[in-house]
């Protein structure tokens, strides 16, 4: 609805902006920690609190609707991270450099490792993968970046399959959204990085950063 929705890691509130002038235009309350937001377009809007479950919220924001324990290959998994919404939900895990396609019942039906990304061209001070975006469709191409890394990449990713009857959205859900077949055009692509240049600027800033890798888990810093 042409509005720009930011959660609070522990406040339990989130903001409204407008997209294009981003001033604010409205807040709602949710309970638990906010870790990641994204719009499914079939089911509205889905959070992450960094537990094993993701949540469903209703139109106007005020309860939860659903929750979905995620599963892969029948082990209950936490610390679900980013999101990025689609025919199937794009997540990651705190301390993961991986990426996971989640069906709408919770099921963990593919991965990519980006662990090669930090590894080849990130430096030492860079933390983990922990930042995804899709571009416009009908483009296949995922954004991603990491805790105090000095790039974004835009990637074409390949998935490993894990689970062969993985349930995606039934198509009339999804038939007048143009994401529809976003994913399977992923799965069907091959990596292709594209490393930004980074201005002389950009690296001013940030140089005055903190540069330590994020602390484990069990502390306060997410």
């Amino acid at each position: 609805n042409d509005s720009v929705i930011q959660l609070t890691w522990r406040e339990e509130i989130g903001f409204i902006y407008d997209i294009d002038t981003l001033e604010p235009i409205g807040n709602f309350s949710y309970d638990g920690e906010g870790w990641g937001i994204c719009e499914s377009p079939f089911e509205g809007l889905w959070i992450s609190d960094g537990s094993s479950e993701l949540y469903r919220l209703s139109d106007d924001l005020s309860t939860v609707e659903e929750e979905v324990e995620i599963r892969m290959n029948g082990q209950v998994l936490d610390n679900w991270n980013e999101l990025e919404c689609g025919s199937h939900l794009i997540a990651n895990r705190w301390y993961d450099d991986s990426i996971y396609s989640i069906s709408s019942t919770g099921r963990v039906c593919q991965m990519a490792d980006l662990s090669f990304l930090r590894e080849q061209y990130e430096t030492e001070e860079s933390g983990v993968l922990n930042g995804i975006a899709r571009d416009d469709y009908p483009s296949d191409t995922l954004w991603v970046t990491g805790k105090n890394w000095s790039n974004y990449y835009g990637i074409r990713i390949e998935f490993e399959m894990l689970d062969e009857n993985c349930e995606r959205f039934e198509p009339s859900q999804a038939v007048n959204s143009p994401y529809a077949d976003f994913y399977s055009t992923l799965s069907a692509s091959s990596i292709l990085i594209i490393v930004l240049s980074t201005a002389v600027a950009y690296y001013s800033i940030v140089s005055k950063r903190q540069t330590e890798k994020p602390p484990r888990l069990g502390s306060e810093e997410k």
